[in-house]
């Protein structure tokens, strides 16, 4: 039982390895003005299109239940944060 035990602690811990390697390694990885100017043109737009896509995510984690027609009409404050957000985010 314990054999079986072990065996299937060391599978699991072999099926997840391969998916932390690349967090574990970057983990201590800098990324100042070195780091960018190292990149190659497809590595600085792969790296724009996630800061894109964090601050559309974060705008959407920000104004998940503002984002309602029925209280961008009813509400002056929350028509003000989208026009704002989407004025900036532009």
């Amino acid at each position: 039982m314990k054999t079986k035990s072990a065996l299937v602690i060391v599978a699991l811990f072999l099926m997840v390895s391969p998916l932390l390697t690349p967090i574990l390694s970057n983990a201590a990885e800098v990324r100042d003005g070195s780091w960018w100017l190292s990149q190659d043109k497809g590595g600085k737009v792969i790296f724009m299109q996630g800061v894109m896509d964090g601050m559309n995510l974060g705008r959407s984690f920000s104004i998940w239940d503002l984002d309602v027609p029925e209280r961008i009409e009813n509400n002056k404050l929350v028509k003000k944060i989208l026009e704002a957000y989407e004025r900036n985010f532009s």
